[in-house]
């Protein structure tokens, strides 16, 4: 056993050997790739290497200088002045003459003046007085005048709508004919009388007997 197990050893030595030997050592008996060849020339793109820069734009140089004027680290340093406050759109006044009816005028010892609606109320004004900073110049016929920084409103008279006479008689709704059977469902609906009272002077009501020989 140990013999066929040597001889297997010694033909897979001699087997190895000569495939090295193949590999290495031409037929002619030199060794095989023992000169150096250089490798061909590449050729190098350096614009494919170098990184796509962007094109010009516009930048803000005004931030530029102003780190110039201002340096970050500077003993002056001091922090930019605030922005302006945003403006306030002030709502457009009411025009409260607009709305406003004069609804009487009167007269008195102490003088006269208007009575006028405004501002959803009833207020009186006296002449050469004022409301809501307005002036009542004047009162002339069906209208009063206000004056206030050289402009003038002019509230008229409101007149009441009357309505108009035709002098022909209103006409009466037409006379609706009663249905048949309405009388006998209105006696039916009514309640019976209630009974008189206890103690009452009403009389009592005769009620007939009957006696031998016919009623009484």
């Amino acid at each position: 056993m140990r013999r066929n197990a040597l001889a297997l050893l010694v033909v897979l030595n001699l087997s190895l050997l000569g495939a090295i030997c193949w590999i290495w050592i031409t037929p002619g008996g030199e060794l095989r790739n023992m000169q150096w060849q250089s490798p061909s020339s590449v050729k190098v793109d350096l614009h494919a290497l170098l990184p796509s820069l962007p094109g010009p734009g516009q930048s803000d140089t005004s931030q530029f200088l102003r780190m110039l004027e201002r340096p970050l680290f500077s003993v002056t340093r001091r922090p930019p002045p605030p922005p302006p406050p945003p403006k306030v759109e002030s709502p457009e006044p009411v025009n409260w003459f607009a709305q406003a009816k004069l609804t009487g005028v009167y007269e008195g010892q102490a003088g006269g003046g208007i009575i006028i609606f405004y501002e959803g109320k009833d207020r009186r004004v006296a002449l050469n007085g004022y409301l809501d900073g307005w002036k009542l110049q004047s009162v002339s016929g069906a209208q009063a005048s206000f004056e206030k920084s050289g402009q003038t409103r002019v509230v008229p008279l409101q007149r009441a709508a009357l309505a108009t006479y035709s002098g022909l008689p209103q006409a009466r709704p037409a006379a609706v004919p009663p249905r048949e059977g309405a009388g006998r469902d209105a006696a039916a609906q009514q309640p019976p009388a209630p009974p008189p009272a206890a103690g009452s002077n009403a009389a009592p009501e005769n009620r007939s007997r009957a006696v031998f020989g016919g009623s009484r």
